[in-house]
């Protein structure tokens, strides 16, 4: 039994949280790791998260790979680590202020005026 073939489940796999046009039309993954993911990916989740156990030595590997307690070698385990760095999104910066050569002084209130005291 290949890796492929023990990671199977019935149903297909989609985030729509963090790719809501699917992961072919994300621009992140290739069209072979979209259709592993599609095709995987209930399975890698449920072994991810402990709600299924493993069954296979590949599956195995994969929730040891998971844990950190050893480097991912297979596709599905770097497919996997991709994957999971892409859904944790893009940090957001915002610069906020005035633009330059903009006067706003509306502190200065004082006129010529004011100096004839």
């Amino acid at each position: 039994m290949t890796a492929s073939q023990s990671f199977s489940t019935e149903q297909k796999f989609f985030d729509n949280r963090h790719f809501p046009r699917g992961f072919r039309r994300s621009g992140t993954f290739t069209i072979t790791e979209a259709d592993l993911l599609e095709r995987h990916g209930q399975a890698m989740v449920a072994l991810s998260n402990g709600t299924r156990p493993p069954q296979t030595d590949d599956e195995i590997h994969f929730v040891e790979f998971v844990q950190g307690k050893v480097e991912g070698c297979t596709p599905l385990e770097r497919l996997w680590a991709k994957y999971l760095k892409a859904s944790q999104g893009k940090r957001l910066i915002t610069i906020s202020g005035t633009p330059r050569g903009t006067n706003d002084d509306s502190d200065d209130n004082s006129s010529s005026d004011d100096l004839d005291d």
